[in-house]
């Protein structure tokens, strides 16, 4: 392949890249995120198990989109745009925002818990 070709298709593959700079969590999803920290709580007992996955799940979160913001599955079934990412066990919902550049959570539960 040519260098020109190759700089084509990097042009390219960088246009097609969104360009994601922030993660916001809706009022539900924060809401949600609380109820899930108590969870946690009440089985573990621990605040430091209970910091600490609360932590990870976090990190997971911004690092998963905010580099690969398309990485969850469409999941229509909850709303027009939804993409749903699962991180053990727990389903997260969130919308692309193109022109905010940002990724929108707009729920986190947990599959088998009411």
């Amino acid at each position: 392949m040519s260098s020109s070709g190759l700089t084509k298709r990097l042009k390219w593959l960088l246009q097609s890249m969104l360009n994601i700079k922030t993660v916001v969590f809706s009022k539900k999803a924060t809401y949600r995120l609380t109820k899930i920290t108590d969870f946690i709580y009440t089985q573990s007992q621990s605040e430091s198990i209970t910091l600490a996955y609360m932590s990870r799940l976090k990190e997971y979160i911004y690092n998963i989109l905010m580099q690969f913001p398309e990485s969850g599955r469409k999941a229509e079934e909850y709303g027009k745009n939804i993409r749903k990412l699962v991180y053990q066990g727990y389903s997260i919902l969130y919308r692309i925002n193109e022109p905010k550049e940002r990724v929108e959570i707009v729920n986190i539960f947990r599959e088998n818990l009411p």
